[in-house]
């Protein structure tokens, strides 16, 4: 009997349980032929646009371990905690998931991507399922009459693949599954994940500095010993204020270049220290308690951490203050350190009674001399030109006087500053109109600063001759000494 002559499926049990070979021979070759109709159809195969969901991903533990472990020597992100990497791989999903959302693979999220062919530097293997569906269509008349066992053991020899109908075959329904699709890898370029590794350091360091500022501290210490072991024990011995400390922990990872920048700070600074050669640091200016008041800013940090002192750095100092002040003065390739040694420039640091500097200016040699006197120049006065000779003025990181940032947005936010400079700047015979980077002057709500600007009640220089003067001693040697003396003792101070 063939299978399309039977009536039942009670009368297809009965005739295999009677030996009918040329009934399950007929089963058998209905069945072969259904499965090559389906391999031939693709497999009824719907893969999806992004079959690895990203989310799932990152959270399970050996994927964050693989991050961690792939994590380069110099960016080790071992050595924060693991619920920070964890939090941040979810972040970074979140971030790009909408960007990602128009387009087709490979989906990046940060320097992570899905792609079929997995890399040789990061790479996460995993496997997604794809959706299939093995028509009825491909199954004769009379299908249904197919015993269960039988049925079952068709779709068993589908190997790998789960099917929602196991125990029957029929020609009036379609019958779904899953199973494996095509492996799938995360990857990252070398590049890329190392730059990704050394941001999230950064930024968890930037976060424990107000949270857990000894746990910054052991992360840079640490960094610190693996590149020169030497230096971190004498740093730890040094006695530096936490602030210090901290900046530098800041700075270890800010950049590709910010680590090679610290290290050759503290090796200029303990250098220094270990000669004992160099001269003292020349003030140019000191501003006292009383001095601050006299300008009108009797609270805050300008009030409470003085006296203030403006001083001559040496090129061995540079590399220290670009640190701490996160700006570029020590950078070897910006060529501040090799024109200080040439003598075309000096760099003032105004510091605060702890030694720790607030600003940094680059001052052009012409601040000690006049013009040629050639028209029309001969017409502008010494503090003109002592302003166009000044020609950096910078906070940490490239601030400039009175804003939070170096874009300046948002206006004034520090008025004191403002009100400080001119004043300071006008003691030293400068006028602070023509100052690079004291753009606070300029803009609209400098009208914030109402009767402190412009007014300097005891200046410090009066003459071209006197190129600056600590504003404390003037102060006192005008009530000792009349005016005969001044003029002598300026006469010899000349440069």
């Amino acid at each position: 009997m063939l299978l399309h002559d039977a009536k039942s499926a009670e009368e297809v049990a009965d005739a295999l349980e009677a030996g009918d070979e040329e009934l399950r021979e007929d089963i058998e070759d209905i069945l072969d032929q259904a499965k090559r109709r389906w391999e031939n159809s693709g497999y009824g195969y719907d893969d999806e646009v992004d079959p690895v969901d990203m989310e799932d991903i990152v959270a399970q533990d050996d994927f964050i371990d693989h991050v961690i472990y792939k994590s380069p020597g110099r960016y080790d992100l071992s050595q924060i905690p693991r619920d920070a990497v964890a939090s941040e791989l979810r972040t970074e999903v979140a971030r790009h998931r909408a960007a990602s959302r128009s387009s087709r693979r490979p989906k990046r999220y940060g320097p992570f991507y899905i792609d079929e062919r997995g890399g040789d530097h990061f790479s996460y293997k995993l496997s997604y399922g794809g959706n299939y569906t093995f028509l009825g269509s491909y199954f004769p008349r009379n299908a249904e009459f197919i015993p269960s066992d039988i049925a079952k053991e068709f779709w068993d020899s589908l190997v790998g693949y789960e099917w929602g109908y196991r125990d029957r075959v029929d020609r009036n329904e379609d019958n779904y599954g899953t199973g494996p699709g095509t492996d799938a890898y995360v990857e990252a370029s070398e590049e890329e994940f190392n730059e990704w590794c050394r941001d999230l350091i950064s930024t968890y360091i930037n976060g424990a500095i107000s949270r857990h500022p000894e746990k910054a501290k052991e992360i840079f210490f640490n960094g610190l010993a693996d590149e020169d072991k030497a230096l971190a024990e004498k740093l730890k011995v040094a006695g530096l204020p936490e602030e210090e400390l901290l900046s530098f922990a800041a700075s270890w990872f800010e950049n590709s270049d910010s680590k090679d920048e610290v290290l050759e700070a503290l090796r200029d600074y303990f250098g220094a220290l270990e000669g004992g050669a160099e001269e003292p640091r020349e003030v140019i200016a000191e501003f006292s308690k009383q001095d601050i008041a006299g300008m009108g800013i009797k609270q805050g940090t300008l009030f409470e951490n003085a006296p203030w002192k403006l001083i001559k750095l040496h090129p061995s100092d540079l590399r220290l203050e670009g640190t701490l002040m996160r700006h570029c003065v020590g950078d070897k390739g910006m060529g501040y350190i090799k024109a200080l040694k040439d003598g075309e420039i000096e760099i003032w640091s105004l510091r605060s009674r702890d030694n720790k500097p607030r600003f940094t200016l680059e001052v052009d040699g012409k601040f000690y001399t006049a013009d040629d006197g050639s028209p029309p120049m001969q017409t502008l006065t010494p503090a003109y030109y002592r302003g166009r000779a000044i020609k950096q003025l910078k906070g940490k990181a490239n601030r400039t006087p009175g804003f939070s940032d170096n874009s300046q947005s948002g206006g004034i936010k520090f008025p004191d500053e403002v009100i400080f400079w001119d004043h300071a700047l006008r003691s030293l015979d400068v006028d602070p109109q023509y100052v690079d980077d004291f753009d606070a002057l300029h803009v609209e709500d400098s009208t914030a600063l109402p009767g402190r600007i412009g007014a300097n009640p005891a200046p410090a220089c009066t003459g071209f001759d006197v190129p600056y003067r600590p504003l404390r001693e003037n102060r006192r040697s005008s009530k000792r000494r009349g005016s005969k003396r001044r003029s002598s003792r300026r006469r010899s101070s000349r440069r």
